[in-house]
């Protein structure tokens, strides 16, 4: 019977049975120490058996272990084993391309993502995606616990559902098809169907841009909700998402963020900060001398000062900035022509957009051909507005770069099992 490494402590004094992997071995004057790792921990192997030490020679790290023995606690209170049998299930017989006993990785990250299948193993890595999957899990928590029903978007479109040259196009039996840009089309239908709505949907940006937090598919934290007021409706459940993922994060994921040094976020009482695009504008201006004049949307660099700006002023790494000049052709505009999206920025950099959403067919199907592009194209999304859609809107927070702040790291490949880019395809290098 398989015993678990979380289960050592309450078998001291009794015989058990690890199956796991071998992390890393050591040899101290006539004693060979092991560390053997299972899905529930780390747990140190002792022997000064010569005929085991003789064995454990032979054995590489990374293989597949069967090992018995009895549990015991070390000087310092930490239960370990006293090793009586090893069985090898599966030998490693070559060294990995990626160092995996190291405490930092010392491969540069193209190295990494070149073995990625292989570097996932490395601590810091399980420790990434261990925080991911605490987010998505705290997202999904707040979300159904706020009414939203998970719903699942589409990949593979007939046409492009946010027109634009940043599309992937790829042949579909006898016709073409679009990679999706976005979930947006199809959570508002489904605000039509249950009002409040959340999922978890892949898009896909055909950009040629290689920086550290730009990637070709990427994940976006969807939700969308109906019978809104105002644009505060949205930022009111954003700011109390993002501060549930935050807190149960940082509660379940505490070892985990303090050994990947990451520093908690600062977050503010109540809802995150808020400037208009104008406002904004003119803090750039007039604190930082950055002439504005003529832009409809912020740069990178505008947008890490805005967040050193929320910081000081605000106490908060987050802030929101609203009403730009542009916007995709299903944002809102009032009579007097403002938009009512928002952005919000995190720590240096965007984290999500959203905003509320036209409601009325006459208003976006004359939006669409604003556009240039055909409303046939777009005859499924429309046909709800004639069967009626209640005020709504929402928003989509991209994923990766929310695990990139909250875990620390300077580059969004770090925070995505196997991601692409212009130079790779879910890791691998394009040749």
């Amino acid at each position: 019977m398989r015993n678990l490494i979380s289960e050592i402590k309450t078998k001291l004094d009794q015989s058990v049975t690890i199956k796991g992997r071998l992390i890393s071995k050591r040899e101290l004057g006539s004693i060979s120490f092991l560390e053997i790792q299972d899905f529930t921990g780390i747990c140190q192997f002792v022997t000064e058996d010569k005929s085991l030490i003789s064995l454990i020679e032979s054995i590489h790290p990374q293989s597949i272990l069967e090992v018995e023995g009895k549990a015991v606690s070390d000087p310092k209170g930490n239960p370990e084993i006293h090793l009586e049998s090893i069985n090898v299930i599966n030998a490693v017989k070559e060294t990995p391309g990626i160092d995996l006993q190291s405490k930092e990785p010392k491969e540069k990250l193209e190295t990494i993502l070149s073995h990625r299948a292989i570097s996932l193993r490395h601590p810091k890595y399980q420790d990434i995606f261990k925080v991911e999957a605490a987010i998505i899990q705290s997202y999904r928590e707040f979300m159904t616990d706020f009414g939203a029903t998970e719903f699942f978007s589409p990949l593979i479109l007939a046409s492009s559902s946010e027109g634009g040259a940043e599309i992937f196009e790829l042949e579909y039996f006898d016709s073409k098809a679009t990679l999706a840009q976005s979930a947006q089309l199809y959570k508002q239908i489904m605000v039509g169907v249950y009002e409040r709505v959340f999922g978890l949907s892949k898009c896909f940006r055909a950009e040629n841009s290689n920086t550290r937090r730009h990637v070709t598919e990427a994940t976006q934290l969807e939700f969308e909700m109906g019978f809104i007021e105002s644009i505060d409706d949205i930022l009111e459940v954003e700011t109390n998402a993002i501060k549930y993922i935050l807190e149960k994060v940082y509660s379940k994921c505490e070892k985990e963020l303090d050994r990947l040094k990451a520093r908690r976020l600062m977050v503010p009482e109540g809802t995150f900060p808020k400037l208009t695009f104008d406002e904004a504008c003119g803090i750039l201006d007039e604190k930082f001398k950055i002439d504005t004049e003529g832009w409809d949307d912020l740069t990178t660099e505008s947008e890490r000062l805005l967040c050193e700006y929320a910081r000081e002023e605000f106490n908060s790494d987050f802030i929101f900035v609203t009403n730009f000049k542009k916007a995709a052709f299903y944002a809102y505009r009032d009579k007097e022509g403002m938009i009512h999206n928002v952005d919000l920025l995190c720590k240096e950099m965007e984290i999500s957009s959203g905003g509320r959403r036209f409601d009325s067919y006459d208003d976006l199907k004359m939006s669409i051909v604003a556009e240039g592009m055909d409303p046939q194209d777009f005859s499924e999304y429309l046909s709800i507005f004639k069967f009626g859609m209640p005020p709504h809107g929402g928003f989509g927070i991209g994923f990766e770069r929310l695990v990139m702040l909250i875990t620390g790291q300077d580059n969004i490949r770090e925070c995505i099992l196997f991601p692409s880019d212009p130079k790779r395809i879910a890791s691998q290098n394009i040749k």
